[in-house]
């Protein structure tokens, strides 16, 4: 067996390479289920999606040059760029909040459009994510209305 000494890693990182590697002292929660394939995440299967039906479509792209921003999922052609949005990575801390609303604002203020999708309604409705992503790949510069948008995609009642 070969061990590898974590000093000079962060604590995230350690936990993540020790969670790949099913390590005993993260016990059976934190390390996913051993035995079998781990679910994909949100992001891969709207990439999966996404990419089947949008071959020119790009992952992770670079969105300002000269900047550490990287989009999701890119159409550049459209200046589109799609981000997935989830509680861990997006919503737990002020700070990722107000980062990420920087981050937007930076994106538009350079001619992208941002269309933001929530994790639960990829893991939800995958198809309903792409019909919105070809909504917004149609759009002009304007837009569309509204009627367009409220007859394809449906409103949980309130």
């Amino acid at each position: 067996m070969t061990v590898i000494r974590l000093r000079n890693v962060s604590p995230l990182l350690r936990r993540r390479l020790k969670a790949a590697a099913g390590h005993p002292s993260l016990g059976r929660a934190a390390s996913g289920r051993r035995g079998r394939a781990a679910a994909p995440t949100p992001h891969d299967m709207l990439w999966a999606a996404v990419a089947r039906r949008w071959p020119e479509a790009q992952r992770e792209y670079p969105l300002i040059p000269g900047r550490r921003l990287r989009g999701d999922i890119v159409f550049p052609a459209e200046r589109l760029c799609v981000e997935v949005d989830g509680w861990q990575f997006h919503g737990r801390l002020l700070a990722d909040f107000k980062r990420d609303r920087d981050r937007q604002n930076l994106l538009t203020i350079a001619g992208w459009r941002l269309l933001r999708i929530p994790a639960g309604d990829i893991r939800r409705d995958c198809g309903a994510c792409c019909a919105l992503i070809a909504l917004a790949k149609g759009c002009s510069g304007q837009g569309p209305s509204p009627d367009d948008v409220y007859e394809e995609i449906p409103c949980p009642a309130s």
